[in-house]
């Protein structure tokens, strides 16, 4: 079950493997999917803990749904598959099918 803490732990723990792979000279591919997949998980936090952010439910339409879409339409997650179903079920909660 998603909510505030094991989010934040899965965004804390996605921000220290991006670091790590900034010291071992990653490509700016692979830290482009770190940073896609760190906003699938900002936007599925203000998702389930609307009070994290300031943003509104609306907001989410303007500021993570074209985005989401985008990263799994273009395959910005990179392969996966745990941050692919988060973002379809992202896009399921918020009526994108």
């Amino acid at each position: 079950m998603l909510n505030s803490s094991n989010i934040s732990n899965a965004i804390d723990n996605l921000d220290r493997l991006s670091n790590i792979a900034k010291l071992h000279n990653a490509t700016v591919a692979q830290l482009n999917i770190f940073t896609s997949q760190h906003n699938l998980l900002i936007c599925v936090e203000d998702l389930v803990v609307p009070s994290v952010y300031v943003y509104a439910v609306n907001t989410l339409s303007f500021v993570c749904d074209g985005p989401v879409t985008d990263m799994v339409v273009n395959h910005e997650l990179g392969n996966n598959q745990t941050m692919i179903d988060l973002a379809h079920a992202y896009l399921a909660a918020r009526g994108i099918k």
